[in-house]
């Protein structure tokens, strides 16, 4: 009886895992409550554009959370980030400093603007693998040499029908950032992370 059991339960995680639908961004429901005091602190604007965080300590460059653009697919996303001067571009994260970095600037903006969202945020990334399934690349051509996916979620999701292209950041307030595979059309509670890299 208890074998029959086992074996129910692991045909339906597979069948889950196998079948991953549309809609699973908004059935997640591990969220971690977490108290409106996290300690993060406002990132300076230093020699960046009004608005923009200066991330040059981690080797970000100018770094900015398009309030103003919610809602964009992945293309619209890069697009609106390359019309903020030269070499604007979705954010390129290379290791844990820039992703601690992110993760302070992004939780006070989600504590301080997108506090009626209650953690169903998601940030666009430059990492994509649309040219070739499974290589992760930046908008600059550098290989994904540090990650953050969500493991606990099997990311970077298996893909062999190539549908789940680009990579979203989750929400900095209840997610800690990690990074998932989606489609690159989606549009539901994003918002661009652009960049405009320091100068080498």
């Amino acid at each position: 009886m208890i074998g029959k059991t086992v074996l129910a339960v692991l045909a339906v995680c597979l069948a889950v895992a196998i079948a991953r639908p549309k809609g699973l961004k908004k059935e997640r429901r591990d969220m971690i409550l977490r108290s409106k005091n996290h300690g993060f602190e406002k990132a300076v604007q230093g020699a960046c554009p009004e608005g923009w965080s200066d991330g040059s300590s981690v080797g970000l460059g100018c770094v900015f959370a398009d309030l103003g653009d919610p809602d964009v697919d992945e293309p619209t996303a890069e697009v609106d980030c390359a019309k903020f001067g030269e070499g604007g571009r979705l954010v390129e994260i290379y290791n844990q400093d820039q992703m601690h970095f992110l993760q302070n600037m992004l939780g006070l903006i989600e504590n301080e603007s997108l506090g009626d969202l209650g953690g169903y945020i998601y940030w666009w990334i430059g990492l994509n693998d649309i040219q070739s399934e499974g290589e992760f690349v930046w908008p600059s051509g550098n290989a994904a040499d540090f990650t953050n996916w969500d493991t606990d979620y099997n990311e970077p999701y298996p893909d062999p029908n190539s549908e789940y292209n680009c990579v979203q950041m989750q929400s900095a307030e209840f997610f800690s950032l990690l990074w998932m595979t989606w489609y690159c059309d989606d549009t539901d509670s994003l918002f661009p992370v652009c960049q405009i890299p320091q100068a080498a």
